[in-house]
Order: C-alpha cells, then structure tokens, then sequence
C-alpha cells in the first residue's frame, strides 16, 4: 500500500526565470552613525523649512488678524485667543484682543516660556500643516539609529568588546529611548496656543530620548576601548574615554535642567499660570533670558555636536553587515516531503 504525506511548506514550481548569482541571499552594508547624521540633516531641513513657511505664510496671516485674511467668524478663536479678561489664554502680556494681529515676537510660547524656543517655527497653521509632512523623515531615520545602535552594541558583546551588564542597560534603555523618541510626535497633535502643557510634552520626550543615546554611546565606547588612529585627538582609547566624558558630563547638567524645566510645564507646577515655564526661565541674562541661554545650549549639545560624532564614528567604524537568505527548499523539486510513498511489507 503506498501513502502520501503533504508538507505545510511553501512550494513553488522550478524556475522560469535564470537564477541570479545571489539566489542563495545577499547582504546589506550599513554604517549606523551614518543612519543618525542622516536623522539630524532631516531634522535641520525640517527646521528649515518651517521657518520658510512660518515667514512666508504664518507671519502675514497673525499680523493681519481678523478681518484681514482670516474670516470674522474666527474672532478670538484660534491663535487670536488673547484678550484683557484671560478667558482663554491665562496673560495678555502684549496687550492684545480678540482677533487683533500680533508679530511673531508675541507667540504664545514666547509669552508662555520667556522665550521663542524652535518649536515656534512650526507653531501656527501653515508650518505646522506642511511640515508635518516631512517631519516622518527625521522620525523613522532616529528610531531606525536607535535599533541598528543597539544591534550594533550586541555584536560588540557577542565578541567580547562589552561587558554583560552594559548590553542589558542598553537593551533597556533602547526600550524607553524608542518609545520617547516616537512620543515626539505630540507637537503636531496639540496645538501649542491650545493645549501648550500637552502639546511641550512631545518636546520633553525627544529630550529624554536624545539624553539616552548619549549615555548608551558613552558607556558604550568606554567600555569597548575603541579608539580612532587617524584622529590625532582620538588615537587612544584614554583620550577617546576623555572626550566621552567631556561632552557626556556638561550635557548631562544641561540636559538636567532642560529637562526639570520642561517638565515644569508639562506637570502645571507653575502656581499663577499652569503651562507657563519656571520663575527662573524669565530672569535676564546676557541680553537675553536664562531660559533662552539654556536652550541654546541644549541644542549644541543635543543637535549639533552629535552630528560631528555621528560622521566620525559612520567614517572610521566597521559597518554592520545585514544577511538576507530565502528558504534552503524553494521548488517541489527539491523536496520529496509532499509525495512520498510510504512502502509497508
């Protein structure tokens, strides 16, 4: 008696096309700093380009106010929610009304904080519409880093660069770092002249996202030991742990009262004007405030020296290498699991 057998594999008939060479898989070479300085060029650009479209568009339309561009029905609705009674807007510092135009130098946030921090630039309708658009660019190239960094750390481990215990504190922060850098996306759901507690607190995540990736690099390459011959400042793994900790350590304190201040706002813990920034935020300083001082920075740290890091580590480091192989058994010619014959005595 013969019996037949089917397999729960997927089968396809022979080939009508040539094989290729690679047939059997290929690779995909990736140099994962250069993931994160792509992450920071789409982040600049979407600066940018919300600053084009908050001069040319935005500016026009909140100096023109009600009765200009924008219909009468939106009278003291909107970004034109500011009037002497504070029904909607908790101060009228500026001195305005409902539907009266304002110049960008009297935004919300700058009445809210102290200061026109970046996320102005894509505060009021236009910008805030239109960049959305691009925004995504930045958004998957840093949670795409945060994946292929870790990845990266774990090939280090597996050939003994790293220690176990800095490998499960990557793993978990890659975590919280992930979830914190998608969260970021908040400033385009809440409107900052709206709902400014909710709408900060999409700004506090990233921050905290951007604190971790500077904590897990650091440890990462004082760990290793990786060091640099090439760079004259970083041809040791001593000067490389040096420099580590001198930019680790003062973005650190920074990035601490960034980070307490923001959530200062997010929490309401301001007594007069919950959403408002701290006391301390407003104090003049250097022809500014110490708020604005604070951001500036912040954004060094946090936005421009990490895009020098990112080319030095993307030039001179090891790519990681990314195998693709398709099934060993890709026809039913090479299988004889779905037909075979099963002879008894």
């Amino acid at each position: 008696m013969t019996t037949t057998t089917t397999t729960k594999k997927t089968l396809f008939p022979a080939p009508s096309c040539t094989p290729l060479p690679d047939k059997d898989g290929f690779q995909v070479s990736i140099r994962v700093d250069y993931v994160r300085l792509a992450a920071y060029f789409f982040f600049w650009t979407f600066v940018i380009l919300a600053w084009f479209l908050r001069k040319t568009m935005d500016e026009p339309m909140l100096a023109a106010g009600v009765g200009g561009i924008e219909p009468a029905a939106r009278q003291g609705c909107g970004p034109f929610n500011r009037d002497n009674d504070t029904t909607y807007w908790a101060t009228n510092d500026f001195d305005l009304s409902y539907g009266k135009g304002f110049t960008f130098e009297q935004n919300h946030l700058t009445e809210a904080f102290g200061f026109p921090n970046v996320c102005t630039n894509w505060d009021y309708d236009y910008s805030r519409t239109w960049s959305n658009y691009y925004f995504p660019l930045f958004e998957y190239f840093v949670v795409t880093y945060i994946m292929l960094n870790t990845i990266q750390d774990y090939v280090l481990y597996k050939k003994g660069h790293i220690q176990k215990w800095v490998m499960h504190l990557d793993i978990f922060l890659t975590v919280v770092c992930m979830f914190c850098a998608i969260l970021f996306r908040g400033i385009f759901v809440y409107r900052a002249y709206e709902q400014t507690r909710h709408h900060t607190f999409g700004f506090l995540t990233l921050q905290i996202a951007l604190m971790i990736i500077a904590i897990q690099n650091t440890i990462t390459v004082i760990n290793s030991r990786q060091y640099y011959p090439p760079i004259k400042l970083l041809d040791t793994p001593e000067k490389v742990s040096r420099l580590a900790k001198w930019y680790l350590f003062p973005n650190l304190i920074i990035s601490a009262v960034k980070i307490f201040a923001t959530f200062y706002i997010v929490a309401g813990l301001n007594p007069d004007h919950p959403g408002y920034g701290p006391l301390f935020y407003r104090r003049p300083m250097f022809g500014m405030v110490f708020g604005q001082i604070i951001d500036f920075i912040w954004m060094v740290f946090n936005a421009g020296l990490p895009a020098v890091i990112a080319y030095i580590r993307g030039k001179y480091e090891d790519p990681i290498v990314i195998t693709f192989t398709p099934p060993k058994c890709e026809t039913n010619a090479c299988t004889t699991s779905e037909s075979t014959p099963l002879n008894r005595p």
